[in-house]
């Protein structure tokens, strides 16, 4: 038996919607942050053996933090396109704006759609994604000094 977990990542909190073999749908709402993620692992554990698949939409910073407590508390997890997503829905005509509807479709993704597993990122690659981010960061900086002044 498995649960397919799907999680709707915002800035301030996640949606999480479990589908069990059974079509039986669990939802939880926590805040994006380490004690959230610690419920959100409680909530998993509930599934007493279970195989656990996770699927949540790759959001860059807002899903990085919960990506890594899943992956270091060892479940399978998948970080998805949210194009990818977004298209399952509207094959389905299921696309909805909102985040607990997004969460059930992103768990019905995870169950019935071949995922690769995410692993985090090596520390050089972090390393040059802030690089990256700090230069764009710069960059925009400048430009705006330079329309400023003219």
């Amino acid at each position: 038996m498995s649960i397919a977990v799907g999680i709707d990542v915002s800035k301030d909190k996640l949606d999480v919607v479990s589908i069990d073999e059974q079509q039986e749908r669990h939802y939880l709402q926590v805040e994006n942050n380490g004690a959230g993620w610690k419920e959100l692992l409680r909530f998993l554990k509930k599934s007493k053996g279970q195989a656990v698949r996770v699927c949540l939409e790759a959001t860059g910073r807002y899903s990085e933090g919960v990506a890594n407590a899943l992956y270091e508390a060892s479940y399978r997890l998948s970080g998805v396109n949210p194009a990818r997503i977004r298209g399952y829905a509207n094959a389905q005509l299921r696309r909805n704006k909102t985040d607990k509807p997004e969460a059930h479709i992103s768990a019905d993704f995870c169950r019935t759609q071949e995922t690769q597993a995410w692993c985090p990122a090596q520390d050089s690659q972090r390393s040059l994604s802030h690089s990256k981010a700090l230069s764009k960061t710069i960059l925009t900086t400048i430009q705006t000094s330079r329309k400023s002044a003219t």
